[in-house]
């Protein structure tokens, strides 16, 4: 009797666990699984990020990484590196990036994958002393084997109630307001409006004022480059273009010295290591326009149009 109970009970359970991952695996909300998925946009790939692309880059297998803040992310198309001779170019952008965290997840990409080249693109927000990572950066990832956690967050995806909220509450049939993910990486963004970026700006402003820079933070730029050097992949770093109206929340902040000395200590690292270094935080200083398709989304992100010239100009030179 007692043996047809647990017989019972290990039946359910595997039941309601083949449901769970059947379920999870048709609505993948992230965008493990399958190549089009049943939604447009799914509200966990804009949340957890730091979560989903490090193991999507893994599993994508991609020949070339782009990876930085949102500014990469939202500004670079991985698509444009095909024309260049590469074949599954894979944008690892994710947003507010800190140098401390890129250098963790390319440090734990490269015991499972060996890619070609790693694109950096750099801007001044990475390197705050005093927040070297999110809230949402599990810390455990670096001590743990890292074969094991990638493996155990795919089973996770299908088989975890996280995975099956995500999949109930995280995904909607209409694109988001914001625009819509590739499977590349790339998340294809819609112009700002107006009033949002004034708020944006002066949420940048008043961050600056806190905003803490110390030489220290460059420490893993040179931790980066003898980690790809190691590996034998191809490095090339670059500072993001910065809006005007970014630059001038700079130097109104009185931070204006310490964002030069930074990109000072940037541009030496990757001379005496001679890596391929472009800043390109003084070109493209247009002025911001409301209407689409322009070469600003907003204050503070460039648009694949200026992307494009980016990618141009690390890939020939």
């Amino acid at each position: 009797m007692r043996y047809s109970f647990f017989l019972y009970l290990f039946s359910t359970f595997l039941i309601l666990s083949f449901s769970l991952s059947i379920y999870n695996f048709y609505k993948d909300p992230y965008w493990f699984w399958t190549d089009k998925p049943n939604w447009k946009h799914s509200l966990s790939l804009d949340t957890k990020q730091r979560f989903i692309k490090p193991i999507k880059a893994i599993k994508y297998n991609a020949d070339l990484l782009i990876i930085g803040s949102s500014r990469v992310y939202r500004g670079i198309d991985p698509d444009e590196f095909l024309k260049y001779g590469y074949k599954k170019p894979y944008n690892l952008g994710i947003s507010s990036l800190k140098i401390y965290e890129m250098y963790h997840i390319l440090k734990n990409h490269f015991k499972i994958n060996h890619p070609k080249k790693i694109v950096i693109g750099l801007d001044y927000w990475m390197f705050n002393i005093d927040s070297l990572k999110e809230k949402d950066f599990k810390e455990d990832t670096i001590k743990q084997n890292y074969i094991y956690f990638y493996i155990n967050n795919l089973i996770g995806s299908l088989l975890s109630y996280s995975a099956f909220k995500d999949s109930r509450k995280k995904t909607k049939d209409i694109e988001s307001t914001e625009g819509s993910w590739k499977e590349n990486g790339f998340h294809k963004t819609t112009k700002r409006e107006t009033e949002t970026s004034i708020l944006m700006l002066d949420g940048y402003t008043s961050y600056l004022k806190d905003f803490n820079y110390k030489k220290i933070s460059i420490n893993f730029i040179e931790k980066i480059i003898k980690l790809c050097s190691k590996k034998n992949i191809e490095l090339a770093i670059y500072i993001s273009p910065i809006h005007f109206q970014t630059l001038l929340s700079y130097f109104n902040s009185k931070n204006f010295n310490k964002f030069n000395e930074w990109k000072e200590s940037i541009s030496l690292s990757c001379s005496k290591n001679n890596i391929h270094f472009i800043d390109f935080s003084n070109d493209f200083l247009k002025f911001f326009k409301t209407e689409p398709g322009t070469n600003w989304l907003d204050y503070s992100h460039f648009s694949p149009i200026i992307g494009n010239k980016i990618i141009s100009k690390m890939i020939k030179n």
